[in-house]
């Protein structure tokens, strides 16, 4: 289990991709909200990528909506894909009706 959050953002033009690892709970989910927000501006896609995410709470929840309304409130809408997200991860998304809302590829 990784103990350290950590968020590594690349951006490719329009696109931009965030490597979460660890923790996305209380203590963290500012912190990658901070990261996100401030490089939104002028992105139409956003790739969350779980592989390495250990735990995520209501918190982080909480700043995934905000992504996926910041990218929907636009014109064109942007599009807040997830990937490589393990079944427990599946199971809250599931259980907040997220799994339904948001993009998500294996």
């Amino acid at each position: 289990m990784n103990t350290a959050f950590n968020v590594t953002i690349t951006q490719n033009d329009k696109e931009l991709a965030a490597a979460v690892a660890g923790r996305l709970d209380a203590n963290t989910s500012k912190e990658f909200d901070n990261a996100l927000k401030e490089k939104l501006t002028d992105v139409s896609k956003l790739i969350i990528d779980f592989s390495e995410l250990d735990y995520i709470s209501s918190a982080g929840l909480r700043v995934l909506v905000g992504l996926y309304q910041n990218l929907n409130a636009r014109t064109p809408k942007g599009e807040l894909i997830l990937r490589h997200l393990d079944e427990s991860v599946k199971k809250i998304l599931d259980m907040t009706g997220l799994l339904d809302m948001l993009t998500i590829e294996e």
